[in-house]
């Protein structure tokens, strides 16, 4: 099964609405969650991943986007350069937007829960101004848990 199609299969109970389906990255739009569910693919080309992520930030404020679900099921190893730039660009953007609710959907694999743990210490360290205090994520394994807690 593609990757895309197996959020749309995940949300096949929401009327749900594809936003963008790029190599980088797959967002749909539930309305009735007031959420985007972004896919984010193994095979992350930053330039792509940053012009498709920042193609966003005027839909999240135009259909009053409060739940962000960022699904990284697909990846198997941290793009670090990419989560950097995540963490101290774009969601700080997204919140901003409107965003008040950060849910994750982690692969079930312990050296990618490991390295993504690592990596967002790394950066929080280096910019202590990324503290997202008010807007701390929910991990879930899948999109089912997330939509069961929204």
């Amino acid at each position: 099964m593609l990757a895309s199609e197996l959020i749309e299969e995940e949300c096949n109970d929401y009327d749900y609405q594809i936003i963008l389906a790029s190599q980088e990255v797959n967002v749909l739009h539930i309305a009735s969650k007031q959420a985007l569910v972004c896919q984010i693919n193994a095979d992350i080309n930053l330039k792509k991943f940053k012009e498709a992520l920042l193609q966003l930030i005027p839909i999240v404020q135009k259909f009053r986007i409060r739940q962000l679900i960022v699904d990284r099921r697909n990846m198997f190893t941290i793009h670090f350069p990419s989560l950097e730039w995540f963490y101290s660009i774009w969601l700080p953007q997204m919140i901003k937007s409107g965003v008040r609710k950060f849910h994750i959907v982690l692969p079930e694999n312990d050296l990618f829960k490991f390295s993504l743990r690592i990596g967002k210490q790394k950066i929080m360290k280096e910019n202590p101004q990324l503290l997202h205090e008010n807007l701390p994520p929910h991990f879930y394994k899948n999109l089912q848990e997330v939509f069961q807690n929204i």
